[in-house]
């Protein structure tokens, strides 16, 4: 199958679907883009319920699993200079509003990848669970290794209320000091002596802070709080 969106050619060797007015269930999907592979099972119940617009929870539980994924195959370049670029650019400021996550909705993902490559990094060994309901999203320890250490994060995006919500904690263990530098370009720019050290260091570091209707930062929400 030919898509658009993918530059290779998205392949599906095996799906199942049993549908009942109970219940919805993904027995089998496997797809396979290139040398991204991704495999998901799970069930959705009061689906019908929900679809006819009866204010019902829809209700789920999925499962994904993959051993290579490459997140740079399906990113666009957003470098390239747009023709008009040296147009006047409106000051008009326009409200969007915050992105709502939907309150009729339980949803539990768990997902599993052997290797994930994001840039330059390698993400190794991935655990972890997400959490839709309640207007929020909830991440719960997602666990993997990275940089010759171990990185777990948990976090939400809450929007029940008037503003958002959103917590991220990070937890880095016996992370490569010259690894890291190599990674990011954060370091290589404000500190690139850090690139003949060797060792590794710790951290833990949480952030809270409200979003506004335009989705950013109210400032005197921030809490961050943590060590290195």
């Amino acid at each position: 199958m030919k898509s658009d969106a993918f530059k290779d050619i998205v392949q599906i060797p095996s799906a199942q679907l049993n549908l009942s007015p109970a219940q919805l269930n993904v027995t089998q999907f496997n797809s396979i883009i290139g040398a991204n592979d991704f495999a998901l099972t799970g069930s959705i119940s009061n689906y019908l319920a929900y679809f006819l617009g009866k204010n019902e929870v829809l209700k789920g539980d999925f499962y994904g699993k993959s051993k290579y994924l490459n997140l740079n195959d399906f990113m666009t370049d957003t470098s390239i200079e747009t023709s008009n670029k040296n147009q006047p650019q409106s000051t008009e400021t326009r409200t969007t509003g915050i992105i709502k996550v939907p309150a009729n909705l339980d949803l539990n993902f768990n997902l599993t990848a052997d290797k994930i490559k994001y840039q330059k990094l390698d993400l190794n060994n991935i655990v972890g669970v997400m959490k839709v309901a309640n207007q929020e999203i909830k991440l719960s320890n997602l666990n993997m290794n990275l940089l010759g250490g171990k990185v777990q994060l948990s976090g939400f995006y809450n929007t029940a209320g008037t503003n958002a919500k959103s917590n991220l904690s990070i937890n880095l263990d016996q992370m490569g000091i010259k690894e890291s530098a190599n990674s990011f370009d954060m370091f290589s720019s404000y500190a690139p002596v850090l690139k003949n050290m060797t060792g590794n260091f710790f951290s833990n570091l949480s952030l809270n802070v409200d979003l506004d209707e335009n989705m950013n930062p109210i400032l005197k929400s921030i809490n961050s709080q943590g060590n290195f």
